[in-house]
């Protein structure tokens, strides 16, 4: 039996935007939020014994994030959004820290 194991991320953002007229607007942001990590399990049957390799009880904690980065404009409402955020999670002593490289495309209407 395999479960997989998921990280969501909910977050209130609040960002200051720097170069305001450029077609790339560098950010830093401060973020306050929930991390919940599921259930994630390994067990297999070998030889007829069965052996667990992993067992992580779902949790969701308080998380503290920082980022910066970047927005370039391709046009006045789509924009390709980059961020490196690194996150801090209260009371966890397994995870403790994460650090978060993301890009996507933001689309504003």
């Amino acid at each position: 039996e395999k479960q997989n194991l998921t990280l969501g991320h909910v977050h209130f953002d609040a960002a200051y935007y720097f170069l305001k007229g450029n077609q790339t607007r560098p950010f830093v942001s401060v973020q306050l939020g929930a991390e919940t990590i599921s259930q994630a399990t390994l067990r297999r049957v070998i030889n007829g014994v069965s052996q667990t390799y992993y067992d992580v009880g779902g949790k969701g904690r308080l998380a503290f994030g920082i980022a910066g980065g970047a927005d370039i404009q391709i046009e006045p409402f789509l924009a390709i959004h980059t961020e490196l955020k690194g996150t801090i999670i209260l009371n966890d002593p397994n995870v403790s820290f994460l650090l978060h490289l993301r890009a996507g495309v933001q689309y504003k209407f």
